[in-house]
C-alpha cells in the first residue's frame, strides 16, 4: 500500500507547475496544452475504475517535461482519478518504491493505484523507441560516461524527435500496460 499520509503530501499538477518547475516551463505547458492521447484511448481509460496516479519527476528531465502534462491533463478529465507529483530528489522515500532494476532512480515514474492506494502497475523512464535512440547514440553506455559529442547529439535527437515521436510512444506504452493489467488482453486494434 502507498501510505495515505505520503500521498497527502504529494503535489497537484498546478502546485507542482507553480512551485517546482524552474526549468523547461514552456515544454511542460506545451505538453499539457497538447496532450498526445487520442479520443478512443481517452474513452477506454474511462472504462477503468478511478485510479490514483503517483508521478515522480524533476523539471530538468526531458522524459518528464515532455510527458507529465499529458498525464495531468488526462487525470483531470477522468472522473474520480487523482494524481500527486513528487520531486524525485526531495522524496527518496517515494522514489525508493519504484527503483528500476532495483537500483536506478529512473524518472518519470507513473505508478497507478486503486482508491485504497493498493499498487496496480507502474512504469518508469522512456519508451522503447526513445531508449533505442539513446542506446544507439551512447553505444549502450550511460549519459554520465558519454563524450561531449555524444551528449550534444543526444540533445539534438531529443530536441527533434521527442515532440514528434517519443512522447506518443511513451504514452502508448503506459496506456497498453495499464489497459492490459485491467483487461488481461492486448489493446484493441485501431486504438
Amino acid at each position: 500500500m502507498f501510505p495515505r499520509d505520503i500521498w497527502d503530501e504529494g503535489l497537484s499538477w498546478e502546485t507542482y507547475r507553480r512551485e517546482k518547475v524552474h526549468q523547461n516551463a514552456e515544454a511542460f505547458d506545451n505538453d499539457h496544452a497538447s496532450p498526445v492521447y487520442e479520443p478512443d484511448e481517452h474513452d477506454l481509460l474511462r472504462t477503468l475504475p478511478p485510479l490514483k496516479l503517483v508521478a515522480v519527476a524533476e523539471d530538468w528531465c526531458p522524459d518528464v517535461f515532455h510527458t507529465l502534462g499529458t498525464w495531468a491533463r488526462l487525470v483531470g478529465e477522468l472522473p474520480g482519478w487523482e494524481m500527486r507529483i513528487f520531486a524525485r530528489d526531495e522524496n527518496p522515500n517515494v522514489m525508493g518504491r519504484y527503483l528500476w532494476l532495483r537500483e536506478k532512480l529512473r524518472i518519470p515514474v507513473y505508478a497507478f493505484h486503486d482508491e485504497d492506494l493498493r499498487p496496480i502497475v507502474w512504469w518508469s523512464g522512456r519508451s522503447s523507441v526513445a531508449q533505442a535512440a539513446v542506446d544507439e547514440i551512447l553505444h549502450g553506455g550511460n549519459y554520465a560516461d558519454a563524450t561531449e559529442a555524444d551528449k550534444k547529439k543526444l540533445g539534438e535527437v531529443f530536441g527533434s524527435r521527442y515532440w514528434s515521436e517519443f512522447r506518443r510512444a511513451n504514452f502508448r506504452e503506459i496506456f497498453e500496460v495499464l489497459l492490459g493489467t485491467f483487461h488481461g488482453t492486448a489493446v484493441p486494434a485501431g486504438c
